[in-house]
């Protein structure tokens, strides 16, 4: 049976791509993880590839390619997964990196930059920006490209906004536009910072928050006290994605990376709320689905 983009029955709504190892889909805190819309697909043919601790995992559908562990005391798995079967295709495979754009980014600043007041910057190539304090940056539509490990690192009580169309983060590695081939520019969240930027209505990175390089391995870790709503997509093909605090991660788009876990003594939850009639690149292609 075959099916066409995330609204049809390959459920990569919530993909987690890496082919191999445990738990690359854990529920290990309070908070559940929960795909709306859509179903979730784990391609790691590991016997406990899913794991259930604390957290109820919740979708139309659970597919896992390897097995799954719902031990005693455990939240509940809704439906029971179904195990073996094809792994999900990439849905963002087709997506060119910012170098391959028509307008590709230009350099902006070559040095780590710290927003410890009200400021604004435009878009393009960035070493990383730290934004910290009680300042408020407001990003230019357009793409930004981070290449050294600290990326966009939001802290204290500090915020991000975006004007007009919005914006797309891309996680880049120092040898930009090379291809990372481990890790790389990380995005961030912790203490009581906020993340509001929206994503592009338009143009080729359209409904697109954040992108990290497809050989990027650096964690994304949201220590946040504060929830983080996204309207577009999340992709990091290579990219592990953590809650590790009462912050809530919301996408209303999909989520697309390599694995993702709710922290062990954290309450902070998941919810991936795809929309089929927003335009997403890449996911013409008709797939194999059972």
């Amino acid at each position: 049976a075959a099916g066409v983009g995330p609204a049809a029955p390959n459920n990569c709504v919530l993909c987690l791509l890496d082919p191999g190892g445990a738990s690359r889909l854990a529920a290990l805190g309070s908070g559940p993880i929960e795909v709306i819309e859509g179903g979730i697909v784990v391609n790691s043919d590991d016997p406990a590839a899913l794991v259930s601790v604390n957290g109820d995992i919740i979708a139309d559908q659970i597919r896992v390619v390897g097995g799954f562990d719902d031990g005693p005391g455990g939240g509940d798995l809704l439906p029971l997964p179904e195990v073996g079967g094809p792994p999900a295709v990439d849905p963002l495979s087709d997506l060119p990196t910012p170098d391959a754009l028509a307008d590709p980014p230009t350099l902006q600043s070559n040095v780590p930059l710290v927003i410890d007041e009200d400021d604004t910057l435009q878009p393009g190539m960035y070493t990383s920006v730290t934004v910290t304090d009680n300042a408020t940056l407001t990003l230019e539509e357009g793409v930004y490209v981070f290449r050294t490990t600290t990326g966009l690192t939001i802290e204290e009580e500090a915020t991000v906004v975006s004007d007009a169309d919005g914006v797309t983060i891309y996680l880049a590695c120092s040898g930009y536009p090379a291809p990372c081939s481990g890790s790389g520019a990380r995005f961030r969240v912790e203490d009581n910072g906020e993340f509001l930027a929206t994503p592009p209505t338009g143009g080729e990175y359209a409904g697109l928050s954040i992108f990290a390089d497809r050989g990027n391995t650096r964690f994304m870790r949201l220590r946040s006290d504060e929830p983080l709503d996204l309207a577009g997509a999340v992709y990091g093909e290579r990219m592990s994605l953590r809650i590790e605090d009462s912050g809530d991660l919301r996408v209303d788009s999909l989520l697309v990376v390599r694995s993702l876990a709710t922290g062990l003594f954290d309450s902070g939850s998941v919810e991936v709320d795809y929309d089929p009639t927003t335009d997403i690149l890449g996911l013409a292609r008709p797939v194999l689905i059972r």
